[in-house]
């Protein structure tokens, strides 16, 4: 008898610290995942800044760019690129990853309640992701800087109220 009980506690034990090891990896993993999406959203802020002083000296951007520049820092794809190589990655493992894949998986470690926020800033990715593919340019009679500026104010709000959620928050504002 007590060697059934022996091997049903240490059955009971094992799989407590085997879910138990399986909680602690989740949220080590879900912190990893914050901080990198975070540190995105930080260099495209960062980005978007040295976009809108570079429209304010010389307007030669389309809106176009201007959206696709957020893009390339979200999916960190200045990595790639010949002239202007960057990695704004803060995890190896993650460097290759965009901005839509990082997000899913934090979706499918995070509690069911948080799953909202993580959709809402999604939607706000992708919505760059189809601005930025939309060929559209400043009319010849239009006051080009003033539309750049407009799309810059159009894309700072983008980030700010669609992808930069209270989970990031505290990363990005000092």
């Amino acid at each position: 008898m007590s060697s059934v009980v022996l091997t049903g506690l240490t059955g009971w034990f094992a799989n407590y610290q085997s879910r138990r090891n399986e909680k602690i990896r989740n949220s080590e993993n879900v912190q990893r995942l914050d901080t990198e999406l975070a540190n995105r959203i930080f260099e495209a802020l960062a980005g978007l800044r040295i976009d809108e002083q570079r429209v304010k000296q010389h307007p030669s951007f389309s809106a176009n760019a201007i959206y696709g520049n957020v893009v390339l820092y979200l999916d960190n794809s200045f990595i790639n690129a010949t002239a202007f190589r960057r990695d704004v990655s803060i995890y190896t493992d993650y460097r290759n990853r965009s901005f839509r894949s990082l997000i899913l998986e934090l979706r499918s470690l995070v509690d069911p309640s948080l799953r909202p926020e993580l959709k809402d800033a999604l939607a706000a990715y992708e919505e760059f992701a189809d601005l930025s593919s939309l060929e559209k340019k400043a009319g010849k009679d239009s006051d080009q800087q003033a539309e750049y500026l407009a799309v810059l104010a159009k894309s700072h709000e983008l980030l700010n109220g669609g992808l930069l959620k209270g989970r990031w928050r505290s990363y990005v504002e000092p």
